[in-house]
């Protein structure tokens, strides 16, 4: 039976980058307008970066055969997520994950699938061990190489062979996005006490020697909990253009829903969202920092994650479905 069961996981494997192969090998030219993120299959936990593992994070609990999506996470205290459990609950899948600061839902059924990140500061450090404020992460999104054992990609395009962005006349972000924000009851102990839900693009830059990457982040909300006076002021000033966090290789920059004619989410929130994100994307590369590679027709997309970000005692939970993230080539 143990032999049988090898084999079955092993066809599943093959299967699944076999279906890999096939869209990768799919002509570009042939894609004038395609979804960048694949479906969802199932769903895999990656343990966390910090100490680095030799040959990276790996997965640890996943749904199903041939993850094509994962969840990641940073600075959770107790080192990890539990591994996935599930139950039936109203008709729907449910797949749950926890730790004493996050957990992790991932709901399947009659709204198709869901995925619902939680993260309580009461527990969290204020600092890290050499006293910068802590800041613990929740991420999800396809998988792209190299891919842990047993996953795929996710992606439906990889690497040099994507259209850069000056090929493309649009790229559509669409999902369907509730929040929920809140202070802890032991709030104001923290010299920072903040949160965001964010969507994160990671660009790829390979024309030039050294290779470029640029983290780009689209912040959804501003959650300003109880923190000194300067602080929270700071957390709650209006910004007028993106922000770079990172001003050399790799670089990492902020944006704000506001810029792109949005009021910031906030509370107990839900929208339906559906945007042209490639203006935003080339304007940080066209305005990016000294030494950076602001030609577009370099720059292409490598990967697409999505989650929130906390320091301090706030609460903050997000809901996810029908994502997708939509490119369309010039004239096709």
């Amino acid at each position: 039976m143990r032999n049988r069961q090898t084999i079955h996981k092993s066809i599943g494997v093959v299967r699944g980058l076999f279906a890999t192969l096939l869209l990768c090998l799919i002509p570009v030219a042939a894609m004038a307008q395609v979804d960048l993120l694949q479906p969802i299959h199932n769903i895999a936990l990656k343990a966390p970066p910090d100490p680095p593992p030799p040959g990276g994070p790996k997965f640890y609990s996943w749904t199903g055969p041939d993850p094509n999506w994962s969840v990641a996470q940073w600075n959770i205290p107790g080192r990890a997520l539990s591994p996935l459990t599930a139950q039936i609950v109203g008709g729907n899948t449910v797949y749950y994950s926890s730790a004493p600061e996050a957990s992790v839902k991932i709901i399947r059924g009659i709204q198709g699938e869901q995925i619902d990140l939680a993260q309580n500061g009461a527990v969290l450090p204020c600092t890290t061990a050499n006293g910068a404020p802590r800041e613990s992460d929740l991420q999800f999104g396809p998988n792209s190489p190299p891919v842990p054992f047993p996953g795929v990609s996710g992606m439906v395009l990889q690497g040099n062979g994507n259209p850069p962005l000056s090929a493309m006349s649009s790229l559509q972000f669409r999902a369907n996005l509730r929040i929920a924000e809140g202070v802890t009851k032991n709030a104001g102990e923290c010299g920072v006490s903040q949160g965001s839900v964010l969507l994160g693009v990671i660009l790829s830059d390979t024309q030039i020697h050294p290779g470029q990457t640029m983290f780009y982040k689209l912040i959804f909300d501003r959650l300003c909990g109880i923190q000194p006076k300067a602080r929270e002021q700071s957390c709650r000033t209006a910004l007028d253009s993106p922000q770079f966090y990172f001003r050399t290789n790799p670089y990492g920059v902020s944006d704000f829903l506001p810029l792109l004619g949005m009021p910031l989410m906030s509370g107990t929130e839900s929208r339906v969202y559906d945007f042209d994100l490639l203006p935003r994307l080339k304007k940080v590369i066209q305005t990016a920092p000294p030494g950076s590679d602001h030609n577009l027709s370099h720059w292409v997309i490598s990967n697409v994650y999505m989650g929130q970000a906390i320091w301090g005692r706030v609460r903050l939970s997000s809901n996810w479905r029908n994502v997708s993230l939509v490119m369309k080539e010039k004239g096709k």
